[in-house]
């Protein structure tokens, strides 16, 4: 929102809040369409409320003063459980897509998964969420990752891009989950997601002293040529078009901590 709202350009800024506005509302139909993924009707219309009065608002203008105000409103803690909310209905929506990588001997499937790991607002995102969220906004995101776990004492810095999928090989949504029984946290064992990188298991199933497995993203360099992952060309922050590179947000991961890296 800080990138829109620094845009000179009105119609620039204009036609960035459409597409983010065209892109919630093909997750408004899915949840219209697909049974509310056990969503609660008035927590959603409430969220959804919110994130489109932030947008709207930001379409308009606001001085980025402005967008700091409202950062201490009720706006802003609605349209966090709103992107929560995107999130979980990403990942259900494309459950083949997700499943493999989310499904543990804690949950039965991605629905449950998002209950608990997903939906509360004290659950921190791991990468699989952090994925998700790039698919339903469509915003790009460059993840520093400062490794302390290397055998000098020196801290790594590595780097690991996620795209969203092209809006050409989007299509609609998928469907509904198999199942959609309503997993309470007392039944599945509530606890928060400790988001904690370096800790997760590796991707490679083997260990490694590089959280850049563990990420289970994809490392990038600083050549234009796309690597390659599993035979295909993947796309590194060099591919990104001028209106990508202006949405692209940076992250800043340490053990347990993100901060959100601005230019100047």
């Amino acid at each position: 929102m800080e990138r829109i709202v620094a845009m000179q350009d009105d119609l620039e800024r204009i036609i960035e809040v459409s597409r983010i506005g065209e892109r919630i509302g093909k997750y408004k139909q899915a949840y219209a369409r697909f049974g509310s993924f056990g969503i609660p009707q008035e927590e959603f219309l409430k969220a959804l409320s919110a994130f489109e009065q932030l947008i709207n608002l930001i379409e308009k203008g606001v001085a980025v003063e402005q967008l700091y105000q409202i950062d201490e409103t009720d706006i802003t803690k609605n349209s966090l459980c709103f992107l929560r909310f995107l999130t979980e209905i990403e990942i259900c929506t494309h459950e083949d897509h997700y499943k493999g990588f989310l499904l543990t001997a804690d949950y039965s499937s991605v629905f449950e998964f998002c209950q608990v790991e997903v939906r509360p607002e004290n659950a921190e995102a791991s990468n699989e969420q952090m994925k998700a969220l790039v698919e339903a906004l469509g915003i790009p995101v460059l993840v520093e990752n400062l490794d302390t776990t290397s055998e000098t004492d020196t801290p790594i810095l590595n780097q690991h891009f996620i795209y969203p999928r092209p809006e050409s090989k989007e299509g609609t949504m998928l469907g509904p989950l198999n199942s959609h029984e309503i997993v309470s946290p007392e039944s599945s064992g509530y606890h928060a997601a400790r988001g904690e990188l370096q800790n997760q298991p590796s991707t490679s199933g083997s260990s490694t002293n590089s959280s850049t497995e563990a990420l289970g993203l994809q490392s990038i360099g600083t050549s234009s040529t796309p690597n390659e992952r599993d035979g295909k060309g993947d796309r590194t922050i060099n591919d990104l078009s001028p209106a990508e590179r202006r949405r692209l947000a940076i992250l800043l991961y340490r053990p347990g901590h993100y901060d959100i890296l601005c230019p100047k």
